[in-house]
């Protein structure tokens, strides 16, 4: 009788743990799925372009955005894909540019440039895919911002510019980025304090020109 009793136990406690089990992988499923601010971290990028990948594994054909090759003051190179496959955004609404910024070979942000027409298509589509719940800094301007844990996205197209942006964050990576500035200019306060003030060098120098005098 009693063995009967701890197998019926163990039979309703495995239960309970697959009813758990079970309700957990759907409510992560329902969080990540399309149409929720989940989606974001589970697409992780736009399309091919995937956020914290190295670019070198891009298929999609680049240059350097603006033409201008050099390092912005955060280490990072800004590129443009030109792929006409990849500025199809929906059936009727075309891409005007992609950017990619990278920090060593890493994507951090992708910029969706549009025109500035276009902005309420982008939103329209955007709250689709990625729900309803995004923030505003003011109900007087177009910019939204839907956040996950792991990704980011800001749309922006404003009254008084041509074209409007949508940029995909890595959060992750954009945060050490910040933190690694942070650190090389504390570096570098340190070592200008270390180093002889002018005044003091030169008042070291009269004393020692009115010594040997």
């Amino acid at each position: 009788m009693a063995k009967k009793f701890i197998q019926l136990s163990c039979n309703k406690v495995l239960l309970q743990l697959v009813v758990i089990l079970f309700i957990s992988t759907l409510a992560f499923a329902q969080k990540n799925k399309i149409g929720s601010a989940g989606y974001l971290q589970t697409a992780i990028g736009f399309k091919d372009i995937k956020l914290g990948e190295d670019i070198n594994k891009l298929n999609y054909a680049r240059s350097y955005l603006d033409d201008d090759s050099r390092f912005d003051a955060d280490s990072c190179l800004k590129l443009a894909v030109s792929d006409s496959s990849a500025l199809k955004f929906t059936n009727d609404l075309n891409l005007s540019m992609i950017g990619v910024r990278t920090y060593k070979n890493k994507i951090v942000n992708i910029y969706l440039f549009f025109p500035k027409k276009d902005g309420s298509k982008m939103l329209s589509t955007f709250i689709a895919t990625y729900g309803g719940y995004f923030t505003k800094p003011d109900e007087d301007t177009n910019i939204y911002t839907w956040d996950s844990k792991k990704v980011s996205l800001s749309l922006m197209y404003q009254a008084d510019v041509e074209y409007g942006v949508a940029i995909f964050t890595y959060k992750s990576l954009a945060e050490y980025i910040v933190e690694v500035k942070e650190l090389a200019a504390m570096k570098n306060r340190a070592q200008n304090n270390k180093a002889p003030k002018p005044t003091a060098i030169l008042k070291n120098a009269l004393a020692s020109n009115n010594t040997n005098n």
